[in-house]
């Protein structure tokens, strides 16, 4: 009977183990099946999701090339719009490869067509730039319909691609559920099948205890089985090898005895914890470090072991995955590294350009929510070009690699140094304010003039100079670009004046608003249009009207003048130079001297602006001033020959405020003269071109900005 018995067992056993093996091999290839079909549709429209998303920053990349193109006429944004058009039609060409669908193949051909359409709008567009280089660009000139009708058709095709990814994740469910319910039913059966099969032949413990011991030998992971009172009942070769431990030396000894005690194996893990609560634990992971060998990472699972409603003991199984986290880790340093190419400049090694606007938007908003300071320098090299025409361009790109590491070097940890473009850079201060950002970059400018740089003799002076513009926020701008734009135009003019200096952005517009009293007004904000209409056609006569602006007022204060004729002197100033509005940028910006011709047109800004100003009564005060602001003491000035005390007190106050800063400023045709010089012309000129009185009255206010100044010299010098 025993022999029958055991027979059976036999037999029941073998058709039971091929049955589940047949079962679980046929459901788990159909789940492997259906997984490897959904990981590649999910990889797949993953991926088309990616590059759709890529086009449409692409495209808001490539209108704001067009756009900066079309405003400044700078040609390194064609540069960068040509650049990006590249990339774009690779992920184009990669797309069209891709789609098998007839809505895909529709979606990506109304694509192609908003991008074709969008080109031919942008390419035109630049194409008149380049033939009208001094004509403004008219507003329906910029492809904004064209770039808006691209991010919709590139929305649409991510939208199409989303839904065909959330059709094939309910198609898998689907599958993966009548799978898993079809090989329920078929276990369920075959449990059915064992349990009767069973009761017919022997006690059940005999036939698990078979499957036990199977299970422990042939499993792929190390396991250990305790009792109820946490005696070691059962460990496999893998767990032998694992932990250096045989079988029949351990099985019976209490787990403690031989796992974290003082004299056992260095495995720590809290393994009998579910003997007391009942609760499994799955995937802790667990540095087993032996006496001999490497540090192994373990993956491990601790299960209670039950029969019926009794826990008889518990299972503890480790997974040995050091090999996998060494790809982990070497795929994120791969990663890493990958991501520092993509943010890194190529010839410096610096951050770029695309990496400076975001992490400037970043620290921005850090500032706004600390309600802290960020200041943000850019610099430029002084007579690089002549450096580039002297050494060579290798000698050039040295200098820039050279210069970059100098900045690294010189500024905290916590600032970021990234190279704008060309021979420009810029510097990220974070929680720094405008004193603190001015000694930082006066101290940065005496360090690179003093560095030796190899071929700095071949420069003015011997020596590698930059131009250096400082702007903060929140005092000067708000927004990521506005802080670069004002940052740009203190750059702009410190090189503008001696070079070799830093230059803090400066607004006179807040004055502005103060002396009309009413800010939101509309004869405010028409002021402010017209003054940002010209520095948009010639930033120098911006810049000069802000300083000019800041002399006269001084001046007219040296002088006494009553509080109300002050206020109009100041007003005045601001509006001096408004026809130039009428004037061509070519002539304005021209790089040498006017012909006669050019000559008589600029001498007409005053009339021009005087008569722009006539029908504003709030303004109608301010005519005599911007009509006289360029007449001679002697009578020999224009445009009406006036002479001595018949010409307005602020215009001659104007008048010498204008000269000198005219003098101490830099233009294409001419270099800016030193400070003493321009005194000395402006002493020589005293009773023919300019009013004495006034001459006086202006070098006392020199002399006071002079003693003031933190380097002995008047801070609007440049």
């Amino acid at each position: 009977m025993q022999f029958q018995i055991k027979r059976n067992l036999v037999r029941g056993m073998g058709v039971i183990l091929v049955f589940l093996f047949l079962v679980g091999g046929l459901s788990l290839w159909q789940l492997q099946a259906i997984d490897r079909s959904y990981s590649t549709l999910i990889s797949e429209r993953a991926w088309k999701v990616s590059e759709a998303r890529g086009l449409q920053a692409s495209y808001e990349y490539m209108a704001l090339m067009v756009k900066t193109y079309l405003l400044t006429g700078e040609r390194r944004y064609v540069d960068g719009y040509q650049l990006e058009e590249e990339n774009t039609s690779r992920r184009f060409a990669g797309l069209k490869e891709s789609v098998y669908t007839d809505q895909g193949k529709k979606l990506i051909a109304d694509l192609e067509e908003k991008y074709r359409n969008f080109k031919e709008r942008a390419d035109a567009a630049i194409a008149w730039k380049d033939s009208h280089p001094g004509v403004p660009v008219e507003a329906d000139m910029l492809p904004l319909s064209e770039v808006q009708g691209m991010i919709e058709a590139s929305r649409n095709f991510v939208s199409y691609q989303e839904d065909q990814m959330e059709e094939g994740r309910r198609e898998n469910h689907r599958q993966v559920a009548m799978v898993m319910a079809v090989s329920l039913v078929v276990l369920a059966a075959g449990v059915l099948v064992v349990a009767l099969f069973l009761l017919s032949l022997s006690r059940r413990i005999r036939e698990e205890a078979g499957t036990y011991a199977m299970v422990m030998a042939s499993s792929p992971n190390a396991i250990i089985t305790v009792d109820r009172g946490g005696n070691i009942t059962g460990i496999n070769p893998l767990a032998e090898k694992l932990f250096g431990i045989k079988a029949g030396e351990v099985v019976g000894k209490k787990y403690n005895a031989v796992f974290g005690s003082a004299g056992g194996l260095p495995f720590a893990y809290p393994f009998l914890n579910v003997l007391s609560d009942g609760i499994a634990r799955y995937n802790d992971e667990y540095i087993y470090e032996p006496a001999q060998g490497g540090a192994r990472v373990l993956l491990v699972d601790s299960l209670p072991l039950s029969f019926g409603q009794r826990q008889v003991g518990a299972m503890l199984i480790a997974r040995d995955i050091t090999e996998q986290k060494a790809r982990e880790e070497l795929l994120r340093r791969e990663n890493r590294e990958l991501q520092g190419l993509a943010v890194r400049d190529a010839l410096t090694g610096l951050y770029n350009y695309r990496y400076l606007f975001d992490r400037l938007g970043d620290e921005m908003l850090r500032a706004m929510v600390e309600k802290g300071n960020l200041a943000l320098l850019m610099l430029d090299i002084d007579d690089f070009k002549q450096y580039n025409e002297a050494l060579g361009h290798p000698m050039g790109d040295d200098l820039l690699r050279q210069l970059g590491q100098v900045l690294v070097s010189s500024v905290r940890p916590t600032d970021v140094v990234a190279r704008y473009g060309g021979d420009e850079f810029a510097v990220i201060m974070p929680g720094t304010d405008g004193t603190a950002a001015r000694e930082l970059a006066e101290s940065l400018v005496q360090r690179i003039e003093n560095y030796p740089f190899p071929g700095k003799d071949r420069l003015p002076g011997k020596k590698l100079t930059v131009s250096t513009g400082l702007a903060v926020y929140p005092t000067n701008a708000t927004s990521t670009w506005g802080l670069v734009k004002v940052a740009d135009q203190a750059l702009y003019r410190a090189k503008g004046g001696t070079g070799n200096r830093v230059e803090p952005f400066f607004s006179a517009l807040p004055e502005l608003e103060l002396q009309l009293k009413n800010p939101g007004s509309p004869l405010t904000y028409m002021i402010k249009t017209l003054l940002q209409i010209i520095d948009e056609k010639d930033r120098y006569t911006y810049a000069h009207t802000e300083r000019v602006v800041r002399y006269a007022t001084m001046t007219a204060q040296e002088l006494d003048l009553p509080v109300g004729e002050t206020n109009r002197i100041r007003l005045a100033a601001f509006v001096h130079d408004l026809g130039k509005i009428r004037i061509c940028r070519h002539i304005l910006n021209k790089g040498g001297p006017l012909t006669d011709e050019e000559w008589a047109v600029v001498k007409q800004h005053p009339v021009y602006g005087a008569n722009l100003i006539r029908p504003i009564r709030a303004l109608a005060p301010l005519v005599p001033l911007v009509m006289h602001h360029h007449e001679h003491y002697d009578g020999s000035g224009y445009p009406a020959g006036l002479a001595g005390e018949d010409i307005p007190l602020g215009a001659r106050v104007i008048a010498v405020a204008a000269a000198f800063d005219a003098m101490i400023t830099g233009r294409p045709y001419r270099p800016a003269r030193p400070w003493p010089e321009a005194v000395q012309e402006l002493c020589r000129c005293a009773g023919t071109q300019f009013d004495p009185t006034v001459v006086e009255a202006f070098l006392a206010v020199l002399v006071d900005m002079k003693d003031a100044a933190p380097d002995g010299e008047p801070w609007a010098a440049g």
